[in-house]
């Protein structure tokens, strides 16, 4: 079988169809002049996905009970819950799959045939040493912290999380890049650069990565997420800060829980990951959440555990691990924010004053 380094996003594989230096036009996703890999000729993807498919089992092997709703064909879980194909069709990844481990293939033909699940997902044993949420779930350590014990929740495997957290750690280094960080002003005045800094723990009111009297600041990546961000209404005055950075960053990226390579050796690491990709997948989901006006303060305790948690780590020499945490943006589809713990960390050198003239509201049905 042919195929090309563009049906993938999984950035080992496509390294691997460059090196043979093969171009040609792609017989899979009709991509034309690309790296090519052909089953026939090549070894290098041999059984690369082996390990991956090993850690699922049909429903015969898997406990009693399981709902059908969660087992999947092994092309549905490569599609959707893994970033290794770009785009292709189910049937497109299946092919693919059975070519590059066609021992596999030959040996458990079931695995590719039959919808799968993972076995360890439903073991409490299991859940309670390699799962974040212990054998709980996300809904259970939201009601715990708002309801039940708020600074010393037992819901959380803290040294599981804290792995993870540097697993998807990002370093920014100083560079010409800009951030963005917005006001509401209450005259077309506006604010200074001076003004335009997080604000001072007597004023800091609670947000999805502090609590109340707690001063972190908020920036995103590009100016438009800025006025989604703080929900500028019809006639508002907004003042946008543009930031620079003053000192290297090491962040926690959520944005890259999707990213997180399962193709390893390691069984036991590609189980605890899968099981543990969607709890991770909740925390980013959670920090973008819109907090609507009825909403009360302690909707937004969960991510502020969470952030308190990563300002705590530290690294070898006992310095704080992390400068921040970077998470999607709920009101910009395109958009990122960064949650950062040390405001001085960054300077506003310039600001401008914007009227909204105008909004486009969109709807659906509740119904």
């Amino acid at each position: 079988m042919i195929f090309c380094s563009k049906c993938f996003s999984e950035s080992e594989i496509q390294a691997k169809i460059n090196d043979l230096h093969n171009v040609g036009d792609c017989p899979v996703c009709g991509s034309k002049n690309v790296p090519l890999y052909d089953t026939s000729i090549n070894n290098s993807l041999d059984g690369i996905f082996d390990s991956l498919i090993y850690i699922y089992s049909t429903k015969a092997d898997l406990p009693s009970g399981i709902p059908d709703s969660d087992l999947h064909p092994i092309s549905y879980i490569f599609k959707n819950d893994w970033s290794i194909f770009a785009g292709l069709s189910e049937d497109k990844v299946l092919d693919i799959i059975k070519a590059i481990s066609p021992n596999m293939y030959s040996t458990v033909p079931e695995l590719f045939d039959q919808p799968v699940g993972i076995a360890e997902k439903y073991d409490s044993d299991y859940l309670l040493k390699h799962s974040i949420l212990k054998t709980g779930t996300w809904h259970d350590f939201v009601d715990g912290i708002k309801h039940k014990n708020r600074f010393h929740t037992q819901s959380i495997n803290l040294e599981l999380l804290s792995n993870y957290c540097r697993l998807i750690a990002e370093d920014i280094p100083i560079s010409s890049k800009r951030y963005y960080r917005g006001r509401i002003a209450n005259s077309s005045k506006g604010f200074s650069p001076s003004e335009m800094g997080a604000p001072p723990p007597s004023f800091a009111t609670a947000g999805r990565a502090n609590s109340d009297g707690i001063s972190r600041l908020y920036l995103t990546y590009d100016r438009e997420t800025t006025f989604h961000e703080i929900r500028a209404a019809e006639f508002d005055y907004i003042t946008i800060g543009t930031f620079k950075q003053l000192v290297p960053l090491k962040i926690v990226n959520l944005s890259r829980i999707s990213r997180i390579s399962p193709l390893s050796e390691d069984t036991e690491y590609i189980t605890e990951l899968a099981i543990n990709k969607d709890n991770l997948s909740l925390i980013n989901e959670e920090m973008a959440k819109t907090m609507r006006r009825g909403d009360s303060p302690l909707d937004y305790l969960p991510t502020q555990y969470i952030c308190d948690f990563v300002m705590s780590l530290e690294d070898e020499s006992g310095k704080k691990a992390f400068d921040g945490i970077s998470y999607k943006s709920a009101m910009n589809d395109k958009g990122n924010n960064l949650a950062i713990f040390n405001p001085n960390h960054f300077k506003c050198t310039f600001s401008r004053t914007y009227e909204i003239t105008r909004l486009k509201y969109t709807k659906k049905p509740c119904k």
